[in-house]
């Protein structure tokens, strides 16, 4: 079960949902101490001075073992086993990967800056704000270490603040972040890059007027509180908004750049209102709603229209999912080689704006990433193994993904809680509905060639469109009595 140890916000540990009751006062200020240098040895000396400050105990060593013990047993008691020991002089408590919040912020923090493109990277400082739940560590009781530690948790939060609102600006979203940025400059008057920020959004969505009004606040503001002048990169943007320079948001492709890759509908589908259905309960009932999402697997033999139901049907749905679809054809079920997953990621990732690391377990950790809290279709077609499909699918449940395969995919019924609808023959109603779109009235001239052409092709949605397609280019374009064994054998399954 997952252990997670949290700072940013009240100081907690978590195994699996349920908490683990960390007692306020120096226990809870211990653990807060020994998770800011997880993995590290604390000298005693070190934890007494900021439990303790001015007002250490004659026998700190003593009276410090004491906590730790009751520590110790509090994680234990809730089934986090292991985790502290004696080190080097001092206390240590290991976590391991994934673990620690802090850790998370950090490492998102780095992927971002490092981020191949601007919307990868607005996602990422999203995503390491949003890891933040309250002011961090405010339920320590640890005076010395709140007044050292806190300042620099909310100066590296306020610059995550700035540099995703940055890229949010250079994606183009002006207007809707005016709003929020007014809030930041009430709660930070003297932060300059917010008070830029603003004018910014507030000129690029055509209210010049709005952003110089802000200039003459921040500029009275800081001469009253500071008696300096406003810095000399608002001083340029002010000027720049004074002579028009900036009037209207520069082109930028990566705004629009929300992936749109299902192919074309299927012309004249028919049938399969059995299964549509079953696919549409799976949404849930409100568009609102965030429960977590399923991987769906339609199996079924070979010209069934798996590949067909799959894209008709998330192009019925394609608005419940505002972030973009990917499709993928995974090329498992023919005579091709199937498609190696580290390339198919390649794409997924070239798609999602991002740059491609050479390691497939990277890969796939950058794009899981990149699709955590994305509302995204993805379909992934004719796939020819479960492990093929696994380093494809998204780590949450804000993306449904759709498989298709000749195989039941067990391995993902079993492992990933997919849900699998076979798809069967058409019944013969459906059979000759796709014919009678496909061919027009001839159906209901000739019933009898039409329902011989429907059992001589199996009621197989591939095999009847191969056929329309066989008498539609013959001269005339008839279907006759008699013709129907021609026409099936122009397809590989009249046999």
């Amino acid at each position: 079960m997952t252990v997670r140890f949290l700072l940013l916000g009240a100081v907690e540990v978590r195994r699996g949902s349920v908490p683990v009751p960390i007692p306020p006062g120096m226990l809870r200020s211990l653990l807060a101490c020994l998770l800011l240098r997880a993995n590290q040895p604390v000298p005693i000396d070190s934890l007494s001075g900021w439990l303790w400050d001015s007002t250490t105990p004659r026998d700190a060593r003593t009276t410090l073992r004491g906590y730790v013990m009751r520590l110790r047993r509090a994680l234990e008691s809730g089934g986090v086993v292991g985790r502290l020991e004696r080190s080097d002089g001092g206390y240590m408590i290991r976590v391991h990967d994934g673990e620690l919040d802090l850790h998370d912020f950090h490492r998102l923090t780095r992927q971002a800056r490092a981020a191949a493109g601007v919307g990868e990277a607005a996602r990422l400082w999203q995503k390491a704000l949003g890891l933040w739940r309250s002011e961090p560590l405010f339920d320590v009781s640890a005076q010395r270490l709140v007044r050292e530690v806190v300042p620099v948790f909310q100066e590296q939060r306020v610059e995550a603040q700035e540099n995703r609102i940055e890229a949010e600006l250079r994606l183009g979203r002006h207007t809707a972040l005016i709003g929020e940025l007014r809030e930041l400059v009430r709660e930070y008057p003297l932060r300059e890059r917010f008070w830029a920020q603003l004018m910014q959004a507030q000129a690029r969505s055509g209210r010049q007027a709005e952003a110089l009004e802000s200039y003459r606040t921040v500029h009275r503001l800081i001469r009253d509180e500071l008696g300096v002048e406003p810095s000399a990169e608002l001083r340029d943007l002010h000027r720049s908004i004074l002579t028009g320079e900036i009037t209207s948001p520069p082109a930028n492709p990566e705004a629009a750049s929300v992936p749109a890759q299902l192919p074309a509908d299927v012309f004249g589908f028919c049938g399969r209102a059995d299964l549509l259905a079953r696919l549409d309960n799976l949404l849930p009932g409100d568009p609102a709603n965030t429960n977590p999402l399923p991987v769906v697997v339609l199996n079924g033999a070979a010209g069934t229209g798996k590949t067909a139901l799959a894209v008709h049907w998330a192009h019925r749905v394609r608005d419940r999912f505002p972030d973009g679809q990917l499709y993928v054809d995974l090329r498992g079920c023919g005579a091709d080689e199937p498609v190696d997953p580290t390339r198919v990621l390649a794409w997924i990732l070239r798609a999602l704006g991002a740059a491609a690391p050479p390691d497939v377990a990277e890969r796939s950790a950058l794009a899981r990433t990149l699709l955590d809290r994305r509302r995204m279709l993805v379909v992934l077609d004719n796939a020819h193994t479960a492990d093929q499909v696994r380093p494809l699918l998204p780590g949450s449940g804000s993306c449904l993904v759709v498989v298709t395969s000749r195989d039941t995919l067990s391995g993902l019924v079993a492992r990933e809680g997919a849900r699998r609808i076979e798809v069967g023959l058409l019944s013969t109603e459906e059979a000759l509905e796709l014919l009678r779109t496909l061919l027009g009235d001839q159906i209901d001239t000739h019933p009898v060639a039409a329902c011989t052409l429907v059992g001589r092709c199996a009621r197989l949605p591939l095999a009847l469109r191969m056929a329309a397609e066989s008498i539609l280019g013959r001269v005339g374009g008839g279907l006759a009595t008699g013709s129907t064994g021609e026409f099936v054998r122009s397809t590989d399954y009249g046999r």
